[in-house]
This record gives C-alpha cells, sequence and structure tokens, in this order.
C-alpha cells in the first residue's frame, strides 16, 4: 500500500504532462488495495491552469496627465467576476515607484500623472499564492503628453 501511495504523489507530481485548460479531474490509474475491509477515499485532485495578465494595447489611452489602461487574461474566453489585479505605476526619469492599486475589473484610469513623462505601467493578479509558475504580469512604457 505505501508502494500505492507513492506512486500516486508521483503521479500528482508529474502534472505538467497531464494539464488540461479546464478546471478537469486528474485521472489517475491506481486503486488502493488493502487486506483488510478498511475503506479508503478515492484520490482526486484538479488543475486550473491561468493564463497570463496581458494589456491591451489596442485600448491604451493617454493625455498629459490621464492613462487608462485594460487588459486581459491569455487563453480566457470572458472576464472572471470579482477577480483582482494589482497595478504598479513608476515614474522612469527618477526610478521612483509613483503609485500601487488594486481594481477588480480588467480597466483603470489612472490620473494625477505629470505631463511629458514615461511612466511604466505594470499589471498582475493580486492574488498570485495559486499560480504553478510564479506571478504572470505585463509591462508598457508610454509617455504622457506634453501639457498644451
Amino acid at each position: 500500500m505505501q508502494q500505492t501511495l507513492q506512486q500516486t504523489f508521483e503521479y500528482l507530481n508529474d502534472f505538467e504532462t497531464r494539464i488540461t485548460w479546464n478546471h478537469v479531474p486528474l485521472k489517475l490509474r491506481l486503486h488502493l488495495q488493502h487486506a483488510y475491509t478498511v475503506y479508503i477515499p478515492k484520490l482526486f485532485t484538479s488543475l486550473i491552469v491561468k493564463g497570463p495578465v496581458i494589456f491591451d494595447r489596442s485600448a491604451l489611452y493617454v493625455t498629459s496627465n490621464i492613462v487608462h489602461l485594460r487588459w486581459e487574461v491569455a487563453g480566457q474566453q470572458s472576464e472572471v467576476p470579482n477577480e483582482e489585479f494589482e497595478i504598479r505605476v513608476k515614474t522612469l526619469d527618477t526610478d521612483e515607484e509613483f503609485r500601487q492599486s488594486t481594481c477588480q475589473s480588467y480597466n483603470i484610469e489612472i490620473d494625477d500623472l505629470l505631463p511629458d513623462t514615461q511612466y511604466q505601467f505594470s499589471v498582475k493578479r493580486a492574488d498570485d499564492r495559486g499560480l504553478l509558475y510564479g506571478q504572470w504580469s505585463d509591462n508598457i512604457i508610454l509617455k504622457t503628453d506634453i501639457s498644451k
């Protein structure tokens, strides 16, 4: 039985060959058998693959003091309600972090920016603890317009 359990955990650790894009149980072809009539529950696991967060560059809007950003998640057909994202804004001229915020939508308008200044914007999931490959985020550098 210990050998069968060890083999089961090896199958679980080797999940990369069994990745699917849906919330589907990982099927194991092992049955735990014991000489006694003790009930051993079946072991199930599932894997949810979350794609990277990517800026929608066609939906960007920049003025002298406002930037409107929109993003999507690769491989995701529609927006997931209540999914929280973290947005960071950094000025490249001084390399200081200017602002950090979270939102529960797939777009944000950032105001109070300085005219004629380069900023680096990044977006990622606020809750990335369950991600298999670490933080998947996107960065973009934009320059605000010259003040009129």
